[in-house]
């Protein structure tokens, strides 16, 4: 969505994969510049599976078309939960992570971030799931 603050923004997404197919993820990173090249805002997220060699032949794995993951690629912090949730919510026998980090200079400075993890192993014996959350503001 445009936004007339904005002056410069920059967008670097990488696909992240293994040659035995056990880990896949995306990260990606934004830079935002408002009037004057004033730094505005600095954002890094992404997600990531770990699934255990054993059964990576059974297992689901992320879409090998990376086309199809920038259309999925979450825009807010609101997106990035609600998305980061549903991927997390049946792993089998792999470790499933989400990152979310936000900084922004507008108004002050502002910290904000998520991760979340979510491990499934041993046909489900040994389980486990954490998120941390974290805000920082000074204005």
């Amino acid at each position: 969505m445009p936004n007339n603050s904005v002056k410069l923004g920059l967008k670097a997404i990488v696909a992240l994969t293994s040659d035995a197919d056990t880990f896949d993820g995306i990260a990606t990173f934004e830079i935002v510049f408002g009037g004057g090249m004033s730094l505005q805002q600095i954002m890094f997220y992404g997600k990531a599976e770990i699934v255990s060699p054993k059964i990576s032949a059974i297992t689901a794995k992320f879409s090998k078309n990376i086309a199809d993951r920038l259309n999925k690629l979450p825009l807010t912090k609101g997106q990035v939960d609600a998305q980061d949730s549903q991927a997390t919510n049946n792993p089998q026998n792999s470790i499933l992570a989400s990152l979310f980090l936000s900084m922004n200079f507008e108004d002050g400075f502002e910290l904000q971030g998520t991760f979340r993890c979510k491990l499934m192993a041993a046909q489900g014996v040994i389980t486990g799931e954490g998120s941390i959350d974290l805000l920082l503001s000074q204005p």
